[in-house]
């Protein structure tokens, strides 16, 4: 038999296929309406938030660098702040082991120097030191604690590695992921064209935060501008300054950059006398302080080249020098 008698649907016009689109659009936009900025996961510092706002779901952020200058430090304590508020989260620490990174927060939450715990100097460090780390360990990895942290032991992380990690860990309710740190992952393609390849990698990383719905922040290095300035360090970054690729800068929701600090009343005078050799780099620089600069953000293009303050001690970072033990305000 033919098909003379079969009804076939008529083929969808282009109007009607705009309609759908558009109400699909209405329908998703509404979405965003529900809940408030209460319910996101905000920043340990409220300083930080009140400048840049909380990283939300879908989006990609990158905290930038040079080494040294506390990118682990930051990611760390986002970290703590999750836990403290009892939500997941899935951290991915290239540059340190799990076992490492686990030791390091338990040194912190109980206000020991961490460097004197990785040398085993127990001598430095408080009677019954060894007894806390241990009793730290132990409750991270209490039923309650290990559903809220996965240490991911993946030391060269490719997108189809993170793809699975967040397989893996889908019944914990996982919306916040940290990478440490982008150019430590792998992306392919070869060694003939490493930026391509990089460029590529970051914006597949993109459609991770946004097909999964997560909070994806990527730790990155930043390269030297100035040579052999024993001063870059302390010279506020910006969002170029990301190694090997302009994607980073150009897909990111947000960037937050970490630079260290110079102490208050520092001149041009000091900062020549400095690279000349005339005055001890010690002298000038504010070693318990870490200036976070925002270096892109897409919601609020005013926050860039804006910058806050936050005070260290013994791995946790503080909003308010207040809050440091032992400090003494400037």
């Amino acid at each position: 038999m033919g098909d003379e008698g079969v009804l076939l649907p008529e083929a969808e016009t282009a109007d009607e296929r705009l309609r759908d689109l558009a109400n699909q659009q209405v329908t998703d936009a509404l979405m965003h309406l529900e809940g408030s900025f209460s319910e996101e996961v905000d920043w340990p510092w409220e300083t930080l938030t009140d400048l840049v706002g909380p990283p939300l779901a879908g989006e990609l952020w990158f905290v930038g660098a040079r080494p040294g200058c506390g990118k682990t430090t930051f990611c760390m304590n986002v970290m703590q702040h999750h836990i403290k508020n009892k939500r997941p989260i899935l951290y991915v620490g290239m540059e340190m082991p799990p076992d490492r990174l686990r030791l390091q927060w338990a040194a912190w939450a109980n206000d020991l120097d961490y460097k004197y715990v990785a040398r085993k100097q127990w001598d430095k460090l408080p009677p019954g030191s060894q007894d806390m780390l241990r009793e730290h360990l132990q409750w991270q990895y209490s039923p309650d604690i290990r559903s809220l942290v996965t240490f991911a032991d993946d030391e060269r992380l490719t997108v189809k590695s993170l793809n699975h990690w967040l397989s893996e860990t889908a019944d914990l309710g996982i919306k916040t992921v940290i990478v440490d740190h982008l150019h430590r992952m792998q992306f392919g393609g070869g060694k003939n064209d490493p930026t391509h390849s990089m460029a590529e990698g970051v914006v597949a990383l993109k459609t991770v935060a946004k097909q999964n719905g997560i909070r994806l922040i990527v730790a990155a290095q930043l390269k030297r501008r100035m040579g052999n300035d024993i001063l870059e360090d302390y010279m506020p970054p910006s969002a170029s300054d990301i190694k090997q690729t302009g994607a980073t800068e150009q897909e990111a929701d947000s960037i937050i950059l970490l630079h260290r600090s110079l102490k208050a009343g520092t001149t041009h005078g000091h900062l020549a006398q400095v690279r000349a050799g005339q005055m001890e780099l010690h002298d000038i620089a504010d070693n318990g302080v870490m200036k976070v600069r925002v270096g892109k953000c897409r919601i609020d293009g005013d926050a860039r080249d804006r910058s806050v303050p936050l005070y260290l001690h013994k791995g946790i970072l503080y909003d308010s020098h207040i809050l440091v033990p032992g400090r003494i305000a400037a």
